[in-house]
């Protein structure tokens, strides 16, 4: 899910916050998106809100950066858990569920075959 959540669905979500957001904060907050979402295989089924409990990390460490997430809008404290709502959903380009993951040399193949064409 790594793949969907890219620079630009982070500055979209960042630029709807309510409240200017200290980078430390949006560090925080890219921290528990990347955490969650590394080992989500790339389906639109798994582009959803998730929560993380309190006792996973020293919340105390990080309180501020959560209580302003909360204020921005970006996570719901609740009791036991933080909750991230699926702001990045409508700046998720739905193509990329669509699009078969190739490796870097699948990539790169067609793009020596042009040049080595166009150079003849």
């Amino acid at each position: 899910m790594l793949n969907a959540i890219d620079l630009y669905v982070l500055e979209n979500i960042f630029n709807q916050s309510v409240i200017n957001l200290k980078p430390m904060t949006k560090m925080v907050y890219i921290s528990c998106i990347t955490s969650h979402f590394k080992n989500v295989s790339l389906k639109i089924q798994n582009n959803q809100s998730f929560e993380i409990p309190y006792s996973t990390f020293d919340y105390n460490k990080f309180t501020w950066s959560f209580t302003q997430l909360h204020k921005a809008g970006l996570v719901i404290l609740k009791d036991k858990v933080i909750y991230f709502p699926a702001v990045w959903y409508e700046f998720v380009d739905p193509q990329i569920f669509n699009k078969e993951r190739q490796g870097l040399i699948n990539k790169i193949d067609p793009f020596i075959e042009e040049m080595n064409t166009k150079c003849q």
